[in-house]
């Protein structure tokens, strides 16, 4: 008789709880057209268990609605503010081909900030049938797609929402949307105590999302890191390198590194300054044991080479480029041999002017 009552109390609990655990599934349709994103409402039932809310939306076939309309299988874990409360989030997990068509989500809003609606709002493509599962009992959602429910949805606090023509910029279209993430490495990645937090393997890359234009980070199979940009978010725009770093850490601004170079740069380079190393300077000009060329020399090279001695031809610096701190050394190393030149002029010119005054 005692297991009797303790197996009736179990029945009596399970019966109580198991309306709020207990996971809904259903499907529903919403109306309107292809091309067009319409708001569905859902309640937060995981609010007043103190837990996140879980729903599942998707299509596994292609053919619901008729043929090649695409699938999509997408999970929203979510809390809402509910009057202010805070700790509110929603989190998405999209996987989705719309084929030819377009995407099926467009984006998400908690909409229960100044009001009890305890509800969020997703945007869903038009003309479509949808399935969805709910970690705890829900009631099927409110469509507003003017057939359902007539547009727009209003809710006090909140602005009139009404359907929308493009997907948000926040919707992760091919995997998860969530708030700030920090990331902590699991294992030492280099004898210098630097941890692997977060890895993408070749050919991925990292989307920084800039507005109309979208930029890029990216290391592929030639052992090149990459940071580009592009005006898509398909495959359709070709990518503009903007900066591209080899693995000898050689790397170029608007080019391909080129080898014995470690920066190249397409295109005009300024700065405020510019500091060049350099081993040895043009002060040996004024030692005594240099030997400077007479002007006959240098006229004679001159009339030969048609360039000045020890300064590189107008071939070799098309050919080979030029070297900024040897040029300057080499300019400096001229302006000393023409000063010393006048120098020497001067006094022969008080030379000549004292005897000329005798």
């Amino acid at each position: 008789m005692k297991y009797f009552y303790q197996t009736l109390l179990c029945l009596f609990l399970f019966v109580i709880v198991s309306p709020a655990w207990g996971q809904s599934k259903g499907s529903f349709t919403v109306k309107g057209d292809l091309d067009k994103y319409y708001p569905v409402a859902w309640k937060d039932e995981g609010w007043n268990n103190n837990t996140a809310s879980e729903l599942e939306i998707g299509r596994s076939s292609v053919h619901v609605d008729g043929d090649w309309r695409g699938s999509v299988i997408a999970k929203f874990r979510y809390h809402v503010t509910a009057w202010g409360n805070r700790s509110s989030f929603i989190e998405a997990d999209i996987h989705q081909d719309g084929l030819s068509n377009p995407d099926f989500i467009a984006g998400w809003r908690d909409v229960s900030g100044a009001n009890p609606s305890y509800a969020i709002v997703i945007w869903l493509r038009g003309n479509t049938t949808y399935f969805y599962t709910s970690r705890y009992t829900i009631a099927p959602p409110d469509v507003y797609d003017g057939v359902a429910n007539s547009l727009p949805l209003v809710l006090t606090g909140e602005p009139p929402h009404t359907f929308k023509t493009t997907v948000d910029d926040y919707v992760n279209k091919q995997g998860k949307s969530m708030g700030a993430l920090y990331l902590n490495g699991a294992t030492n990645w280099t004898n210098q105590n630097w941890q692997k937090a977060l890895r993408f393997p070749k050919g991925n890359a990292l989307e920084m999302d800039g507005g109309t234009t979208k930029y890029g980070m990216g290391a592929s199979t030639d052992n090149i890191f990459y940071f580009f940009s592009t005006n898509g978010e398909d495959a359709s725009p070709a990518p503009i390198y903007r900066m591209i770093i080899n693995y000898n850490g050689e790397f170029g601004i608007g080019t391909m590194p080129v080898a014995g170079f470690k920066m190249v740069v397409d295109g005009s380079l300024g700065a405020r300054r510019i500091k060049v190393a350099q081993g040895n300077w043009a002060d040996f000009v004024f030692h005594d044991d240099y030997k400077l060329p007479s002007l006959q020399d240098v006229e004679t090279f001159i009339k030969n080479n048609k360039h000045l001695p020890d300064i590189p031809s107008e071939k070799e610096v098309t050919e080979k480029g030029l070297d900024v701190g040897e040029m300057n050394k080499l300019l400096l190393q001229k302006i000393e041999e023409m000063t010393l030149h006048m120098i020497k002029m001067e006094k022969r010119i008080q030379e000549l002017e004292s005897k000329q005054a005798k």
